[in-house]
């Protein structure tokens, strides 16, 4: 059955990236008689499941280079061998950038059941690159991310379906037209100040706030928004990520778990909408490890709560199951890794030395990059 689901889900995907071309027309607002899942959701569109039934959804994702350090003192002790209430393992998105990432560590990662996404090559640290980038230059960066995780780190091209992008910085429609030129389905780097907003589909008009760079316009058939939804820091100004919060609460173990205690309390007592957690290595000090590991067994002692991957919480838009269907969140598959197929790699970057982990891969000649993701 699970099986089934998956493969039917990926046929809907492959139904809905191919649009090629942009209408350079503003989308119409979503009528809602020719807007149905799961290829099509208006904009605020709520389950049609009573609130009890609706299972709250969290999605915990990183953008940051997936490093072997941060493997070894972070995913697999704060991750690993936790479970959802159907016995499946939690959920995580790795949103990966290529520069500094170990292509062997992103396999295992793979092959232990978590989402690898895509954020970009460069990962400039540069609003303007990316406010200004045109179509060719993103489709660079996004299309040519997937090819190094594929060839590199032995990820399936057609598992990788989800996008965010360096900085959450769009570039409007261009943004969403290079995704869509990259087979990607989802994007999960617009933020909003309202907590009433679901994941929908780019087929008609959005209303949701565009707070950060530029948003899209035009119509995207098929192609889904999980919305950012913002913390709250403790003088009450919003904050799209926990690093970005300005006034963050005293750096003690009990501080900081009441801090992250009351933000998802605020949505799990509210609409329960996907409640986002964006975790990267930065935040990790001794005390908000500790106080992390606290709020984790916290949510997880709800037994409504599912810790699940962004493809997942977009599946169950399509599909919204209630609290105790035996559908509802199936495992993710897990494969086999071999730590003797690594290889490390010395390569030129321009006139630089560059090290370059890989998997089950011969080096390539050149440190890849924007333009020539292969390393040719």
């Amino acid at each position: 059955m699970k099986l089934v689901i998956s493969v039917i889900f990926l046929v809907i995907l492959t139904v809905v990236v191919s649009v090629p071309a942009p209408s350079l027309k503003d989308a119409p607002s979503c009528r809602i008689d020719q807007c149905r899942i799961p290829y099509c959701q208006c904009y605020n569109t709520k389950p049609t499941l009573a609130l009890n039934q609706i299972p709250q959804i969290v999605v915990i994702s990183t953008d940051d280079a997936v490093t072997a350090g941060n493997y070894e003192a972070l995913y697999k002790s704060l991750y690993s061998g936790r479970k959802n209430p159907n016995g499946c393992q939690i959920g995580v998105t790795f949103f990966v950038p290529h520069e500094y990432t170990d292509y062997s560590v992103v396999h295992a990662l793979y092959a232990a059941g978590f989402e690898i996404g895509v954020n970009s090559i460069s990962k400039y640290h540069d609003v303007e690159y990316w406010n200004t980038a045109d179509h060719n230059l993103l489709k660079d960066e996004f299309l040519g991310q997937k090819q190094i995780l594929e060839k590199f780190a032995k990820v399936n091209q057609d598992v990788i379906l989800g996008a965010r992008t360096p900085l959450l910085q769009m570039n409007g429609d261009l943004t969403f037209w290079a995704y869509q030129n990259s087979s990607l389905v989802y994007d999960n780097s617009w933020t909003t100040v309202k907590e009433t907003e679901w994941p929908y589909t780019l087929d008609y008009k959005s209303e949701q706030d565009c707070l950060i760079g530029k948003c899209p316009k035009e119509s995207h058939k098929g192609f889904w928004i999980l919305p950012i939804n913002d913390w709250i820091d403790t003088k009450g100004y919003p904050c799209a990520t926990i690093h970005g919060c300005i006034y963050k609460p005293n750096d003690t173990v009990e501080a900081t778990f009441n801090w992250l205690k009351d933000n998802f309390d605020r949505v799990y007592y509210g609409e329960k909408i996907p409640f986002n957690i964006i975790a990267n290595a930065g935040l990790f000090t001794s005390n908000f490890r500790a106080a992390y590991i606290k709020f984790l067994d916290y949510i997880q002692s709800f037994r409504d709560v599912y810790i699940v991957t962004q493809n997942h919480a977009i599946r169950w838009a399509t599909n919204p199951l209630p609290i105790g269907n035996v559908n509802l969140f199936p495992c993710d598959p897990v494969y086999v890794h071999d730590n003797g197929k690594s290889r490390t790699c010395k390569l030129k970057k321009g006139g630089e030395d560059r090290y370059m982990t890989i998997y089950d891969e011969a080096c390539p000649k050149v440190y890849p990059w924007v333009g020539n993701p292969m390393g040719n």
